[in-house]
């Protein structure tokens, strides 16, 4: 396996005891978050006694816990007594359109629940929502844990059917932390909303410990994938429990490389600009690895990242397992980025005879297909509203988009033609903001750049103007912000280039850099019908 050094771990303001409670020691492979709240869902103030309120009130649980750690306002001023509770847990049902027979649907729950936050603070947090469509697991798990998630899971309920396994049902938690000790005998905690059973009192808060692994299952409508195990008493075999839903809630994080690396290496590093446990406190990792990298992105998914090198290899870094792995080859690559509803790569290849090409790549086996450009290609970048790739020809004058499976693909004319110079690869930067869905063209030292709007079928430009020295890398964000670097600091800016002040404005970064950006990464299509509803555990179930 390649090479990879955490070699920098830093906590500003942080004391002995804060730092022992936010990140664990090597040698024991564990992580709690303490404090979490676990409010209860049976209420007799709630419809049908809140029998199916499992994802409002864990929500509430994060949402008051986010308002206690940092960032004020996120309890929507509701105070966390009982009778106060019972209204939040209420309000977010009816936020959520919370059925109180069936439940609340993952779409629902993911919309609303990063709706509250940013209606709810200022600070910028990234949302990931995970799916069952793909495989991600007990390493994932760690990962956002100890990255600093707060995390709201879905846990479903599988049948055999003789065939295969069937969603039978679901049930919403708060987790908390991992254990994963050397000598076997993984475990997950949990806070549970459903243990306790009186209707008008609040039981004590209860940390719950759920054996766990990663299990491939043979499901009715995502085939066969790997989930982590969230372990019961299961009999027969003919019940598995597993954790097939995942929202992270992630203070937002920038990365970037910078030359402190070893010798033929690139370091890089990760800033939070702060942590759920005080918003005065702040974070930054730094990680490196033995390679130049050709180019590099973000891994959505998890805390890390992929880059490529010359020779083509596609390697993926987790910062909490610190670990650095090749998991493809693709010739002659020169761009890469993450996206999609199950979070795969998309590479852009650039032969020097031929034509330009799109590979995709699965990020769990690493298997290719590709499809060829019909122009030769700048840049690429995910594209939210689109549901794919959208790719900027290298004179400047079409931007090409494609579905996550690479299907045919369309051309939308620039109508603000841009002139790019023939050495562009190395002079322009080519965005897509997510919010807006605009494409972002800029070259490095001006204090102009481009935002296209698509309109029927047709990209409009206009020049967006800023005050500054000039550019030196770009990137667009949450709430439609664009972040830009100049004069070796992070600026952000509106949509029509004032200075605005976030979390990251004024940090100082060394080389071109990146903002973690939210993604759905599940298919609301194959997540409905009776099986998709929350079911209030049965004994032996908690």
């Amino acid at each position: 396996m390649p090479f990879l050094n955490v070699h920098s771990l830093s906590r500003s303001g942080l004391t002995a005891l804060a730092l022992s409670s936010l990140v664990c020691a090597a040698s024991a492979d564990s992580y709690l978050r303490p404090n979490m709240y676990d409010f209860d869902q049976k209420r007799s103030a709630l419809p049908n006694d809140g029998k199916y309120y499992c994802v409002p009130t864990s929500y509430c649980d994060v949402f008051q816990y986010m308002a206690h750690h940092g960032m004020p306002g996120q309890d929507g001023s509701f105070g966390t007594g009982y009778n106060d509770m019972s209204s939040m847990i209420f309000t977010m049902g009816i936020l959520m359109a919370t059925d109180p027979n069936k439940g609340t649907s993952f779409s629902n729950s993911w919309n609303i629940g990063n709706s509250w936050i940013f209606n709810h603070t200022s600070k910028l947090v990234y949302c990931f929502g995970y799916g069952p469509d793909w495989d991600w697991g007990t390493g994932t798990i760690k990962n956002v844990l100890k990255t600093g998630g707060v995390v709201v899971i879905g846990r479903g309920k599988y049948e055999w059917d003789g065939n295969d396994y069937d969603r039978v049902g679901g049930h919403a938690v708060v987790l908390v932390g991992y254990n994963y000790p050397s000598s076997g005998g993984k475990t997950i905690t949990v806070c549970d909303p459903n243990d306790d059973g009186n209707l008008n009192s609040q039981s004590g808060y209860v940390y719950v410990n759920k054996a766990t692994t990663n299990l491939a299952i043979d499901t009715e409508d995502h085939g066969v994938v790997t989930h982590a195990r969230y372990t019961y008493n299961e009999g027969s075999g003919n019940v598995r429990y597993i954790v097939d839903t995942m929202h992270n809630m992630l203070p937002m994080y920038a990365a970037w490389p910078y030359s402190g690396g070893p010798q033929a290496g690139t370091s890089f590093k990760f800033y939070w600009p702060f942590i759920y446990a005080n918003e005065q406190l702040s974070r930054t990792d730094t990680i490196s690895i033995p390679d130049v990298p050709v180019d590099w992105c973000l891994d959505a998914g998890e805390v890390g990242l992929f880059y490529l090198t010359a020779n083509g290899d596609v390697h993926k870094v987790d910062l909490a397992e610190e670990t650095n792995t090749v998991i493809a080859n693709v010739p002659d690559a020169k761009k890469l980025v993450v996206g999609g509803s199950t979070c795969d790569i998309f590479v852009l290849r650039k032969p020097v005879l031929g034509a330009d090409q799109i590979v995709l790549v699965d990020r769990d086996t690493g298997k290719k297909s590709s499809r060829t450009t019909p122009a030769k290609m700048l840049d690429l970048d995910w594209d939210v509203q689109g549901n794919g790739i959208a790719m900027m020809s290298q004179d400047g004058s079409t931007i090409f988009r494609c579905d996550e499976k690479l299907g045919p693909i369309v051309t939308d004319k620039v109508l603000q033609i841009f002139s790019v110079p023939p050495d562009s690869m190395a002079t322009l930067h080519f965005k897509v903001d997510h919010v807006s869905g605009d494409a972002i063209l800029a070259t490095e030292g001006s204090t102009t750049f481009q935002r296209f709007h698509r309109t029927k079928g047709k990209w409009v430009g206009r020049t967006v103007n800023y005050r500054g020295t000039g550019i030196q890398s770009i990137f667009p964000g949450e709430r439609g912000l664009t972040f830009v670097q100049d004069a070796g600091k992070i600026w952000t800016l509106d949509a029509n280039g004032n200075y605005v002040n976030t979390d990251f404005s004024g940090t100082p970064v060394e080389g071109d850099f990146q903002i973690t950006r939210s993604l759905a990464a599940f298919k609301p299509e194959t997540m409905t019908g009776p099986g998709w509803d929350d079911v209030p555990p049965a004994p032996g179930e908690e």
